[in-house]
């Protein structure tokens, strides 16, 4: 882990309620693997899907926050870790690339569409963590995705699911 922060996220849903909450966690954790800010919430009604990209999401908008605030983050290059496969493949795979390439080739420039014109859902998510990436990367910090096997015992994949956990039952 050496030269890097890890954010741990995870994203937590309740289809089985009618009320269908959600939490959302994550986990800044320094090279010595000490865990040096977490942060989690939830909404309802919401998906799982919303909840997964929820996380890296508030983690990297709260980074740039501080950094617009005058702190600078050390190590400059943040690995997130996510049991998501959804998030972790969008985001390393570039899908959102050919998801405006078809919103451009079917009129719809600012829609993110797929191959036979049908609206990606969560845009507004999507949007909003690229935009996050983007520019963290603007100031001079790299972001990197890694993926791994959630509820297997790894300390902090376990620690911002029940972080999510948590989110999700304050609004259940």
């Amino acid at each position: 882990m050496q030269g890097r922060l890890e954010i741990w996220v995870d994203g937590a849903s309740n289809v089985h309620s009618k009320k269908k909450p959600g939490g959302w966690a994550y986990a800044i954790v320094d090279e010595k693997g000490a865990v040096v800010r977490t942060s989690w919430d939830g909404a309802s009604p919401t998906t799982n899907s919303r909840m997964e990209m929820n996380a890296p999401l508030q983690a990297l908008n709260d980074i740039l926050e501080d950094i617009k605030k005058g702190f600078e983050w050390k190590p400059k290059v943040f690995q997130v870790c996510t049991d998501s496969a959804l998030v972790y493949r969008c985001m390393v795979e570039s899908w959102y690339v050919e998801w405006k390439y078809y919103g451009r080739l079917y009129g719809a420039p600012d829609v993110y569409l797929n191959k036979d014109g049908e609206i990606i859902k969560n845009q507004d998510l999507w949007k909003a963590l690229i935009k996050a990436v983007n520019l963290l990367h603007e100031k001079g910090y790299e972001v990197t995705w890694r993926k791994v096997r959630g509820h297997r015992g790894v300390i902090h994949n376990e620690l911002v699911d029940r972080m999510a956990k948590k989110g999700k039952m304050k609004y259940s």
